[in-house]
């Protein structure tokens, strides 16, 4: 708080590829989360850090600073604090439109959105019609050009797929009607070949 208000603050942190978050113990009143705040602690992202990761570790981080909290508040040992509206940004639910891979974005924004948006819903790509999603990624080199959303570079367990300015790899995927699994066991069970295009 203050900067992400709503109901996704921790997908759009990620999104938005924010290097820093935390949690925020605040006064209700009648705004959307436009309190006094009464405790903060903040915690870095790291780079691979998917949406879900990060909820377990703040969910963690929250319960702890409540109790600290509620005790400071019943010692007289609290002060509030007046939040910076100027620096309020909105963070609206995920729509399914936001879910959906754009391949002609750089390699940081679409990795962004992959780990913001798992494991759920999960970002997602077309394979052949399907709705192909994908739970992790990673960030890949520069010097290899394709196609946007082209299959650039195969391992036993990662698919390269062209950005904009790079390789994004698929690490985690999902195909529909199938089950979420690694890119080794998805590879050892269907066949994608270089040159294939998502999307």
């Amino acid at each position: 708080m203050p900067k992400y208000r709503g109901a996704a603050p921790i997908q759009r942190a990620i999104i938005n590829g924010e290097k820093r978050t935390g949690v925020t113990i605040m006064v209700m009143d009648e705004g959307l989360d436009t309190g006094d705040i009464l405790a903060q602690k903040v915690v870095d992202i790291s780079q691979d850090e998917t949406a879900g990761e990060l909820h377990d570790r703040l969910s963690e981080l929250g319960a702890s600073l409540l109790i600290d909290t509620i005790n400071k508040i019943r010692s007289g040992d609290i002060k509030r604090q007046k939040q910076d509206h100027q620096k309020a940004t909105y963070a609206p639910p995920i729509k399914k439109e936001d879910c959906l891979i754009d391949w002609e974005k750089d390699s940081i924004s679409i990795h962004n959105l992959i780990r913001g948006l798992s494991p759920k819903p999960g970002a997602y790509t077309f394979m052949d019609k399907k709705i192909f999603r994908i739970y992790r990624s990673r960030l890949g080199e520069k010097d290899i050009k394709g196609k946007p959303g082209e299959v650039v570079k195969l391992t036993k367990d990662a698919i390269g797929v062209a950005t904009r300015d790079g390789v994004v790899y698929l690490l985690d995927v999902q195909l529909q009607n199938r089950k979420r699994m690694p890119v080794r066991a998805f590879l050892s069970g269907t066949k994608i070949s270089l040159g294939f295009c998502f999307g």
